[in-house]
């Protein structure tokens, strides 16, 4: 199978490299064109730009102007790192020696787009602000391994630190937290990535304890801290623990559910700055007697696994605990992601989904009653739906009947409700899974989420489709490490979202701290859930299921641009009576 075309296929782009002497650049010319052996299907535009502004020019210098990565691959090993450029005499040398001439033929070739000649001059020693070459079009930094380079000024191009804690820290920023931060500089108001956990305190609470332990948790989870800052147009997150979450005591005064709801909400919507921060913020909210804790983070800084490691460590810092050094930081996590893409697994994980989603890719037609924005971010609200205890164990017995999981159940009656809705056999739906695959990452904080473009086609009974939903999740998994930016981007999809609609089934290790309902100990910090107030996130329809008791809380999350609510209804009635069948055993036959 050939792999699909970029954007960026095409173009000019200028590679240079450097080092401190001749024979150094001719091991790192060398080392380069292994690399595109083993990775021919690098963005050409992102390795140009990880060389250009990742590394600090050295003294003996290579520039080549190509458009396409075999072209590159066969300039590197004819040119072996000389470069052939003589500037003794003419225009160009007149150039190098007067300061404000260069720097105007600097800027108007950039703007110009004169390639060739920005490469030349970089080649003599003159440094050109590569970022204006890239300008409103975000890149993302490609690990190279064995490429000389001086200490890296900035997050570009430099290691990874291992070890979290100290203020002034840059990590790259990882694919998924890269897709999200894209969304914000072109939606800052929306609030659709503000994660919500909201608590009931019960018992006595230590007020001046509580506000103790919240201010730890950046000294125990320091990504916590991050803001978002750029070098030139890479983004990269600044640590600090010192700067911790913000800690509010407000009153609400409403009465009736919904407009404490309300209240709430606005809380939780109103949007962060990411270059500034905190990104983390605390309510204590008193209300009519009660005593609500309201944490809101950007979802940048966390998933749903993570959210249950922040109350733990929230619990023990409330009763004085601090756990010792912990076995990784988030920052270990952007290095072994860039390691795993720029690694001979990444063309495996990369083949399995060009494999499962060539072809073909309908739009899913959604019932919309407005038609989608592209320019707009989804504005989320949630319709609910309670499945009794007796339902849950009719699920639990038809996965057990069948061998698959529960969330495939669920995952399957999604599949079936949406092919009964849009009329449509093949379909690509999302899934979240959390990309934690090695042991070291399961206790970090940090957001390792990531969107499972799974495609269902077509099927006959309910059990057929059981069968490939099963297939489908388990393939996924296994390749669920390839974040979804890099599959649009080996799809050539050119920023069309891959997936319209995503499938949640919260059941990650830790959950039950988010819905536990028993009283905690003495002297312990007892929170219990108080009320709805799921995550919007950025689909323009999504269902998100939750361990409720000894029964399950259904969530269908749809987008207000574009659905009024007694649609949004009208489809959640939809995948009940699908639900409903399944659990009673009778699944309505064929699936369309």
């Amino acid at each position: 199978m050939q792999p699909a075309h970029r954007e960026t296929d095409g173009a000019e782009q200028i590679v240079v490299l450097s080092a401190m002497t001749p024979r150094q650049l001719t091991e790192s010319a060398g080392t380069l064109a292994g690399f595109l052996d083993r990775d021919p299907d690098v963005d050409l535009a992102d390795l140009a730009f990880t060389l250009q502004v990742g590394r600090e020019a050295m003294p003996v210098r290579y520039a080549v102007v190509v458009t396409s990565v075999p072209e590159l691959g066969t300039r590197l090993r004819a040119d072996r790192g000389r470069q052939d450029t003589v500037l003794a005499s003419g225009p160009l040398a007149e150039v190098t020696g007067d300061l404000e001439l260069r720097e105007l033929l600097v800027r108007r070739w950039i703007a110009a787009g004169k390639l060739s000649r920005l490469a030349t001059l970089w080649a003599a020693g003159v440094d050109v602000p590569w970022e204006g070459l890239h300008r409103g079009a975000p890149r993302r930094v490609v690990p190279l391994p064995g490429v000389a380079t001086a200490p890296a000024v900035g997050p570009v191009g430099g290691p990874v630190p291992r070890s979290e804690g100290t203020a002034g820290r840059r990590w790259n920023l990882s694919c998924g937290q890269l897709a999200m931060y894209r969304d914000e500089r072109r939606w800052s108001e929306s609030g659709a990535y503000n994660l919500p956990l909201l608590f009931e305190i019960h018992g006595d609470l230590d007020e001046p304890a509580l506000e103790r332990a919240v201010r730890a948790q950046t000294e125990i989870h320091p990504v916590l801290s991050a803001v978002v800052r750029e070098r030139g147009t890479v983004p990269y997150m600044d640590i600090d623990p010192a700067r911790a979450p913000s800690f509010h005591r407000i009153d609400i005064v409403a009465t009736s559910r919904e407009a404490r709801l309300a209240a709430l909400r606005e809380l939780v919507d109103t949007p962060f700055d990411l270059t500034r921060g905190p990104l983390v913020r605390v309510h204590l909210v008193h209300l009519a007697g009660r005593c609500l804790l309201l944490i809101t983070a950007h979802h940048i800084l966390l998933d749903g696994t993570s959210t249950a490691v922040l109350i733990r460590t929230l619990k023990e810092a409330y009763r004085g605990v601090h756990g010792g050094p912990r076995p990784a930081a988030y920052g270990d996590f952007v290095a072994w992601e860039e390691a795993l893409l720029s690694g001979p697994q990444a063309r495996r994980h990369r083949d399995h989904w060009l494999q499962e989603l060539e072809g073909p890719r309908a739009a899913l037609a959604l019932p919309y009653d407005r038609r989608p924005d592209p320019e707009r971010m989804p504005r989320v609200e949630a319709v609910r739906l309670m499945l009794s205890p007796a339902q849950a164990t009719a699920l639990v017995g038809t996965a057990k009947e069948h061998r698959v999981s529960v969330a495939a159940v669920f995952f399957a009656t999604y599949a079936q409700f949406l092919r009964r809705l849009t009329g449509q056999d093949d379909l690509i739906l999302g899934m979240t899974t959390a990309a934690r695959y090695e042991q070291r990452f399961h206790d970090v904080v940090g957001q390792f989420a990531n969107c499972l473009p799974l495609r269902c086609g077509p099927a006959g009974d309910f059990p057929e489709l059981l069968r490939s939903v099963r297939r489908g999740m388990v393939a996924g998994i296994e390749h669920g490490a390839y974040p979804l930016l890099e599959i649009g981007r080996a799809l050539g999809t050119g920023g069309e979202p891959l997936v319209r609609t995503n499938f949640l089934f919260q059941n990650f290790e830790g959950s039950e701290l988010l819905t536990y309902d028993a009283p905690a100990g003495r002297g312990e910090l007892d929170l219990r859930p108080f009320d709805d107030l799921p995550y919007a996130g950025e689909f323009v329809l999504s269902g998100e299921i939750y361990r409720e008791g000894e029964g399950y809380k259904v969530f269908l999350k749809y987008d207000t641009n574009v659905f009024e609510r007694a649609t949004a209804l009208h489809m959640m009635d939809a995948w009940k009576t699908v639900i409903r069948n399944v659990a009673r055993g009778n699944p309505e036959g064929r699936v369309r």
